[in-house]
């Protein structure tokens, strides 16, 4: 979801961190694309007894970028549209994500770590858009008319109603708080996300619906008519990734021992010039396709 006057920011103005992996790594990043997405539920029978990645995952042994390229190497056996170079990944870059923030505290490096955050913050908020975790992102693969689904959902739609979005969200959050439980390790961050992943597509919104109600014919407009029926539910969307997240930050912080290893007076604003150079810098929070063998290395 790109805000339309942080699409049009100019080469070598600062980005707000969470827009930087859309706006600047999109074109400085192309092993980047794939970590926007995983279709988690798309099955084939002759794929992995025909089960989708998410039913995969319910075993953590399978939450691994090894399991991950034979479901892909499989599924692009028995279909000729398939791309090795297509293989989501958003998971991993979770994961990838943490280990470096919690490296990052312990090293006392608070830059690193507010770099990573703010940028990870980006696909941590892909994963709870139902379209982000399913096969039909731009609706179904054989309706060409459905194409734009994805664009009106999530970029037309709640651009036009943003206050709604943030009300709504916040309105989520406003009765007494609820008890969570920090995490340790990436792979527990990856596995946290797969879990918010099958909860909005199973639980919250299928994308089923959401294609199904971009279809209908209405007296309204389009997007007025998208609201009206899917609304409530994205805003639920929305409030279930906001939960992640802050876990996400959270438990970073508490593994990497932030409290003890980032001293008070370093806890100020840091230079926007600091952060560009960061997120400039491409041996920083590298990006990897899923099929690279450096991926699981990092991890």
């Amino acid at each position: 979801m790109l805000n339309g006057d942080l699409a049009k920011a100019k080469w070598g103005q600062f980005v707000p961190l969470a827009d930087v992996p859309d706006i600047i790594w999109r074109m400085t990043r192309k092993a980047d694309e794939a970590n926007h997405f995983a279709d988690m539920d798309e099955k084939n029978p002759a794929v992995m007894q025909g089960k989708s990645l998410l039913e995969l995952c319910q075993n953590p042994a399978n939450v691994d970028i090894a399991v991950w390229n034979k479901y892909y190497e499989a599924a692009e056996a028995v279909d000729a549209t398939k791309s090795p170079d297509k293989r989501g990944a958003l998971p991993f870059r979770i994961w990838q994500a943490y280990d470096l923030m919690v490296a990052a505290l312990k090293a006392g490096n608070i830059e690193e770590f507010i770099m990573v955050g703010g940028t990870v913050s980006h696909y941590l908020g892909d994963a709870c858009q139902p379209l982000h975790v399913s096969y039909l992102h731009h609706g179904h693969p054989d309706k060409k008319n459905e194409a734009k689904v994805h664009s009106v959902y999530e970029t037309n739609m709640l651009d036009g109603r943003m206050k709604e979005l943030f009300d709504g969200v916040n309105q989520k959050f406003s009765g007494a708080p609820q008890q969570y439980h920090t995490y340790q390790g990436g792979k527990a961050a990856a596995q946290a996300v797969i879990a918010l992943m099958g909860q909005v597509i199973r639980n919250i919104l299928a994308p089923e619906e959401i294609i199904s109600v971009f279809n209908e014919p209405s007296t309204t407009s389009r997007i007025d008519n998208m609201w009206k029926k899917l609304g409530d539910r994205t805003i639920d969307c929305v409030a279930a990734g906001t939960v992640n997240l802050a876990l996400f930050w959270e438990s970073a912080w508490a593994e990497g021992k932030g409290d003890q290893n980032i001293p008070a007076a370093k806890l100020g604003t840091i230079p926007p010039d600091t952060l560009m150079n960061l997120y400039n810098d491409k041996t920083n929070f590298t990006s990897y396709k899923l099929k690279d063998p450096a991926y699981a290395a990092a991890l």
